[in-house]
C-alpha cells in the first residue's frame, strides 16, 4: 500500500441492496397515476386556465447577444386598447432585486434587464393584457435602441487584441487560455473596461433599433 493510500483509504460503500434482492420500487415497473386523467381528455394544461380577472403577458426579448440599451419607448404599446401595462426592466427592479449568482466575481443580473442585456433572449420588457394576442401586438409595438457591443473571441494563437468591452464590466480582465489549458502569454490578456469607458467601446457601432 503506497503512502497515499494510507492516508486517504477508501471508505466502505453505504450500499445496503444486496445482489439479487428483491426491492418494492427499485427497478420495477411503476403505474403512473396520471394516465387515465390525460389519455381521457380531462388534463389540464395553462392555456386551459381561464379565472375571474386573469391578465396575460408577452415577453421581448433581446435579439443581440451583449449590447447597451439605450433607450426604450412603450407609448405606442401602452396605448394598445386591452393593454393594463408596459413594464421595463427600470420598472420591475424597484419591486425586485438580483437573482442569485453564482459567479466569481459576482454579476448582477435581473429577470428584465436593466441598462445592458447579455445574451440572446434576456427579457428587456413585458406587456400586460386582457388577452394572451393583444399582449403579443402590444410588444411588437414597443421600441427599443440598442448599441451593440463587440463579441469575445477565442484566438487559435496568441495575439493583441484591441479593447473589448465586457459583459460584465466589473469583473475586471479575462486571461485567454490555450487548447492546452494553460495561460497563454501575457500579450493575449484582454482587459475589460470599466463602466464609464464601456459606453465609448459600445457607441462605436451605433444605436439599432429593434421591433
Amino acid at each position: 500500500m503506497t503512502a497515499i493510500q494510507k492516508s486517504s483509504p477508501i471508505p466502505p460503500s453505504r450500499q445496503r441492496e444486496r445482489p439479487g434482492q428483491q426491492l418494492k420500487w427499485i427497478g420495477k415497473s411503476i403505474k403512473r397515476v396520471e394516465d387515465p386523467r390525460l389519455l381521457t381528455g380531462q388534463g389540464r394544461y395553462i392555456d386551459g386556465i381561464d379565472l375571474p380577472n386573469m391578465l396575460h403577458a408577452a415577453v421581448l426579448r433581446s435579439p443581440h447577444a451583449h449590447a447597451r440599451i439605450l433607450s426604450i419607448d412603450v407609448s405606442a404599446a401602452a396605448a394598445l386598447p386591452g393593454v393594463v401595462a408596459v413594464l421595463t426592466g427600470e420598472d420591475i427592479a424597484k419591486a425586485t432585486g438580483a437573482l442569485p449568482c453564482f459567479a466569481n466575481p459576482p454579476v448582477e443580473q435581473r429577470c428584465v434587464a436593466v441598462g445592458r442585456v447579455r445574451h440572446v433572449g434576456e427579457p428587456v420588457a413585458v406587456a400586460v393584457a386582457e388577452s394572451r394576442y393583444i399582449a403579443e401586438d402590444a410588444v411588437d409595438l414597443v421600441r427599443v435602441d440598442y448599441a451593440s457591443c463587440l463579441p469575445w473571441s477565442i484566438p487559435k494563437r496568441p495575439f493583441t487584441p484591441p479593447a473589448m468591452p465586457s459583459c460584465t464590466p466589473n469583473a475586471g480582465r479575462a486571461t485567454l487560455l490555450s487548447s492546452a489549458g494553460s495561460r497563454s502569454a501575457p500579450s493575449s490578456r484582454i482587459s475589460g473596461p470599466q463602466p464609464e469607458s464601456s459606453g465609448a467601446a459600445c457607441a462605436g457601432h451605433g444605436p439599432e433599433a429593434s421591433r
